[in-house]
């Protein structure tokens, strides 16, 4: 192996642990949400309606977040940047059976996420427009779950967490159509 060969896969690997731990938030903040979203639902609070707008107020913010990271990530893909390859985080799922949590951004994945996050920015704001206060919470907490899982499909790197995160897309769409 020559000298050039090592630096290029210690920068690789340099690179996957420092932008790596960026993929998380697209998996934690939505599961942040769901909580959340859950405790408003089924829990009686006497302050409910408070609990609703500040439900209504993390999901704008969450998707601020999310969309200001994505660009983050997109933008580290430009060509001058020199970052062509894939970058990702590889976890034990089931190791015995050769099936992990593998997550990974790319060129493609970074537009098509990017893009998703803007949608859903602006579905989150027409979201608390166009609906009575407790129709609100069941399609925020739908929203958070969609989100959850179109992040999981392009960010997926096997094809069975793709899967997974597919067919997780159309339970909630199905419920919200």
């Amino acid at each position: 192996m020559d000298s050039g060969t090592m630096t290029n896969t210690a920068e690789q690997l340099f690179i996957s642990q420092v932008i790596g731990p960026y993929l998380y938030p697209f998996f934690l903040i939505p599961l942040l949400g769901i909580l959340l979203g859950v405790m408003v639902a089924f829990f009686k609070i006497s302050a409910k309606e408070a609990l609703i707008r500040f439900h209504y107020s993390f999901l704008i913010l969450s998707q601020l977040i999310l969309l200001g990271l994505s660009a983050f990530l997109h933008l580290s893909f430009l060509p001058e940047l020199g970052l062509s390859h894939s970058i990702g985080v590889k976890l034990d799922w089931f190791p015995e059976l050769g099936i992990y949590f593998d997550i990974g951004i790319d060129s493609l994945s970074s537009t098509f996420l990017m893009f998703t996050q803007l949608t859903f920015f602006l579905i989150s704001l027409f979201l608390g427009r166009y609906f009575s206060l407790q129709k609100r919470v069941s399609y925020i907490l739908l929203t958070y779950l969609v989100m959850l899982a179109v992040n999981g499909t392009f960010l997926a790197q096997n094809f069975i967490l793709f899967y997974l995160f597919w067919e997780l897309v159309l339970v909630p769409i199905l419920i919200m159509v």
